[in-house]
């Protein structure tokens, strides 16, 4: 989409996202999505190193072999990933494959409700949150917190971020719970 983040906004958010997921550098970190995409730079690149999070990469977010091989091999703790990407693992995966998980953010896209209980019975200790970024804002505006996991939302906005809910019409503020 070429729509220029500035350095100060691409660190800002990585430090809110390190605060919300609580990264450690006990935790690591499979990455895979490609990183001339925003959320791919910030979760696989920017913020592990901000984080001081370990890395293992893997070139195709679309070979589930080869990720969940990775994955198991490495023990990865954290993933970050599109839901289409993380069912394909789901879909390959057997007992204790993703055993060393921990906490599994989607973006991208809805996850469906399926995906949350596959993942459930092969990576019950996993929790599964959802965030929602712009790529003319920022790779990640929201997100579900550790604590407080709602399937079917994006949470709570990041550090830093407004939010405003406007009449789609006249652009004006709406009033508190009114659609906009």
């Amino acid at each position: 989409k070429a729509v220029p983040l500035s350095h100060r906004n691409l660190l800002a958010n990585a430090r809110a996202s390190i605060e919300v997921l609580g990264l450690t550098n006990g935790d690591r970190m499979l990455g895979f999505l490609p990183p001339f995409h925003s959320m791919g730079l910030l979760g696989n690149i920017v913020a592990p190193i901000l984080g001081g999070v370990r890395m293992v990469h893997y070139a195709d977010p679309t070979h589930a072999a080869g990720s969940l091989q990775t994955l198991s091999a490495y023990q990865v703790t954290l993933l970050i990933t599109t839901p289409t990407f993380f069912s394909y693992m789901l879909a390959m995966a057997k007992p204790n494959d993703l055993g060393s998980l921990h906490l599994v953010l989607t973006c991208a896209e809805k996850c469906p409700e399926t995906l949350f209980a596959r993942a459930a019975q092969l990576a019950p200790q996993a929790k599964i949150l959802e965030g929602y970024g712009i790529t003319e804002c920022s790779p990640l505006v929201s997100i579900n917190r550790p604590d407080r996991v709602q399937p079917g939302t994006v949470g709570f906005p990041l550090r830093g971020v407004e939010v405003r809910v406007v009449d789609p019409d006249t652009r004006q503020s709406v009033a508190s719970n009114a659609t906009g």
